[in-house]
């Protein structure tokens, strides 16, 4: 596989769409400040010139990410956005088709729209639904991309079955512990409407516990991501109950935006 060094300052743009003479498509770039607490923003500064084909690109942007819009606050536009990113990144560790990795990643929650239980499998359905995908991908990358959206999920229990599965996996758990913080009790919120301040923090426990703890079901599957630090990182304050009340405190109390 070849790569083109892109300069630090297209690098350093803020999702827009770019274009250089060594790269045969458009495609996104990482927003500095996700990029850099991701920990794949100097691995960035290289870019595969089998670029994401052009229509490809219009498409799930006109008619992919706009699903997003309509659901919970957690899983909203951005959230995708960033697993692009992600996936993008890590993919160039690795000799896959990055419109492949795109078109993943873009459709990996689009489930949503039939609920959060089997969302999973719901956007693998999805993906091998959708006729328009046949326009650039064959049958066989269509099966690989939708089973790799079924594995996505943490808590499905089992290793994916592909490169492709792991990538967009491990890049759907960006563990900022911040931000899995303020997640948890944004999905609160909106699915919990009628729960109280003390409601919602044992339910904001009760999940990290489940899915993040020692004993927890989150899985990590690629060496190239920084997540395993920063994993280690929210146990320790998963681990005391004090550091844990503190930091649901400070995050609940800020006046965030989750219509």
């Amino acid at each position: 596989m070849r790569f083109a060094s892109v300069p630090l300052a297209i690098c350093k743009s803020r999702m827009r769409i770019v274009e250089t003479s060594r790269c045969v498509a458009s495609l996104r770039v990482f927003r500095e400040p996700v990029a850099q607490a991701a920990g794949f923003f100097p691995t960035f500064a290289t870019i595969m010139t089998e670029s994401i084909h052009k229509p490809l690109i219009h498409y799930v942007e006109q008619e992919i990410l706009p699903r997003y819009d309509h659901f919970d606050a957690a899983h909203r536009r951005n959230h995708a956005e960033e697993v692009i990113e992600r996936s993008l990144a890590l993919a160039g560790h690795y000799d896959v088709n990055i419109n492949m990795v795109y078109a993943i990643a873009a459709y990996h929650d689009t489930g949503l729209s039939e609920g959060r239980d089997l969302h999973h499998l719901a956007s693998g359905r999805i993906i091998r639904n959708d006729k328009k995908l046949r326009q650039w991908f064959s049958e066989g990358q269509i099966e690989t991309m939708a089973q790799a959206a079924e594995d996505h999920r943490a808590s499905s229990g089992h290793e994916p079955r592909s490169i492709y599965g792991k990538i967009v996996a491990e890049a759907d758990r960006l563990i900022l512990p911040e931000k899995v913080i303020r997640r948890t009790i944004q999905y609160t919120r909106d699915h919990f409407p009628d729960y109280d301040k003390e409601q919602q923090y044992q339910r904001f426990r009760a999940h990290l516990l489940e899915k993040y703890s020692d004993s927890g079901y989150l899985k990590l599957w690629l060496p190239e991501s920084d997540n395993a630090p920063r994993l280690e990182e929210l146990r320790k304050t998963i681990r005391d109950e004090k550091a844990l009340r503190a930091a649901f405190e400070e995050s609940f109390s800020k006046n965030l935006d989750l219509s």
